[in-house]
């Protein structure tokens, strides 16, 4: 049973000072104080290591570097911030990512400029057809996260050696042109606002797959032809199972793209694009999927 802290005017002055001890043993007050978190607070939280994250409220620098569409941001309403967005995305990969940008237009309420460190994003806030709140954050296409030569490894390569040197940076003109569109145009990397997100990887993160064994529950080192298949393949998407998705960019069939369950079921040879916008939308906005002719 719940203790409450209301002390009647009948219980004497000891009763009363052996109650107000008692519930703050029970920490009975400092649940009363505990707050919701802020969505800034929020934000901070799951997206704390890249810095600080904070909201741009004015124009952002004349020199700063923006695609034109994200500096008005700030002076337009959450509904046109919305529609600038999905309209730019539209325009670069609409035809390959529909879904992705209809549930932007459907699920969408706001699409803020901020700073995260030192580099400019776009926070989307999302509303679903079951009334849940979420939030994903994209990177800004004119501040490529490139790791730079010999800089620390973040996701991918074991720790004794350089992310620079399994980066895409260094075959990018084998990415699939649609592929590069997207990065170079919309947004570097894609990602939720929670402890286990799905993402497009920040290019920083898209590194060769290789055999598997840099990357939680891939180790293939055993199996000669699993790692044969995954030579020169990159991953560019996690799903929320831990499951990849990699693009053979420079391996025995350059444009082939493959499902790396983390379960073990693997689907190979799949289209890239109808993947994407599955992966992407399906847990965002599950009612949908079941829509009739949806």
């Amino acid at each position: 049973m719940a203790v409450r802290p209301v002390l009647s005017r009948q219980v004497s002055g000891c009763a009363r000072v052996w109650l107000w001890k008692g519930c703050e043993q029970m920490g009975v007050f400092s649940r009363l104080r505990r707050r919701s978190l802020t969505r800034l607070e929020r934000l901070n939280r799951a997206m704390s290591g890249g810095g600080e994250v904070r909201f741009v409220e004015e124009s952002p620098p004349v020199d700063a570097p923006l695609p034109e569409e994200w500096r008005a941001l700030p002076a337009l309403s959450p509904a046109e911030r919305v529609g600038v967005m999905a309209d730019r995305m539209d325009h670069y990969v609409g035809d390959v990512l529909p879904e992705t940008v209809a549930l932007i237009r459907r699920c969408g309420r706001d699409a803020e400029l901020a700073l995260w460190g030192e580099r400019y994003i776009v926070v989307y806030t999302l509303v679903n057809s079951t009334g849940y709140r979420f939030y994903e954050y994209g990177g800004n296409p004119f501040q490529p996260t490139w790791p730079g030569e010999g800089g620390p490894v973040g996701i991918g390569p074991s720790y004794d050696v350089s992310v620079y040197d399994f980066n895409v940076h260094a075959v990018w003109d084998r990415v699939p042109a649609k592929l590069r569109s997207f990065y170079e145009n919309v947004h570097d990397g894609l990602s939720s606002c929670s402890w286990m997100p799905d993402r497009f990887y920040e290019l920083r993160a898209v590194n060769e797959f290789s055999s598997g064994k840099d990357f939680p529950g891939f180790d293939m080192s055993d199996d000669e032809a699993m790692c044969e298949r995954a030579k020169g393949c990159y991953v560019f998407f996690e799903h929320t199972s831990g499951s990849l998705l990699t693009v053979d960019l420079v391996g025995e069939c350059p444009g082939r793209v493959d499902y790396w369950s983390s379960g073990g079921a693997f689907e190979f040879d799949i289209d890239l694009w109808q993947a994407l916008d599955e992966f992407y939308t399906g847990p965002a906005d599950p009612r949908a999927l079941r829509r009739p002719g949806g």
